[in-house]
């Protein structure tokens, strides 16, 4: 049988103005952060039926602070995964973080999209390990310190996060 495309089985989201305003937060164990979504955040993780997994550049937050986070605002039952970088020793873009994280959830490059707001971190990375990427390109995205990276060719762009159901839903 000839497969020209991989179907997705699963859907990673990158954490810091993907999921959750990062610049909401000045705990850096989420315990006190407000519940601060990003627009549609909740809507596409809670409408998108595939298993959906959580890999975050973290200074110093585990994945079990992002657990705890993801339980107050109501959304723990619908991530299968976390990969913290704080954990796995190693920041994206760097090819070790993508694939001690694809190893930690038990997945490989093909079965995933990833969708991310960097792409100096998140779209370059995730190219190196041959993972299909998703560039949130609208300003409500935008992050600080993202950095202009010209190699960095997400495979999809969509302005909102609104638009990531019916995107995925093609994809599998």
């Amino acid at each position: 049988m000839d497969h020209e495309v991989e179907v997705v089985k699963g859907v990673i989201f990158d954490f810091g103005h993907t999921i959750m305003r990062e610049d909401s937060c000045n705990d850096p164990y989420l315990a006190t952060c407000p519940i601060d979504l990003m627009p549609g955040a909740r809507e596409a993780i809670e409408t998108i039926p595939l298993p959906k997994g959580i890999w975050a550049n973290t200074r110093i937050a585990t994945a079990a602070h992002i657990r705890k986070w993801l339980v107050r605002a109501g959304l723990d039952d619908q991530i299968t995964w976390i990969a913290a970088s704080y954990e796995l020793r190693h920041r994206k873009p760097e090819p070790e973080f993508f694939q001690r994280a694809l190893a930690s959830c038990g997945l490989h490059a093909t079965d995933i999209v990833f969708i991310g707001n960097q792409l100096d971190t998140d779209i370059l990375g995730a190219n190196r390990a041959g993972i299909r990427s998703v560039y949130l390109t609208g300003p409500a995205y935008r992050s600080g310190d993202e950095q202009f990276a010209i190699e960095a060719k997400p495979t999809f762009s969509i302005e909102t996060l609104q638009e990531l159901p019916s995107l995925i839903a093609t994809l599998v």
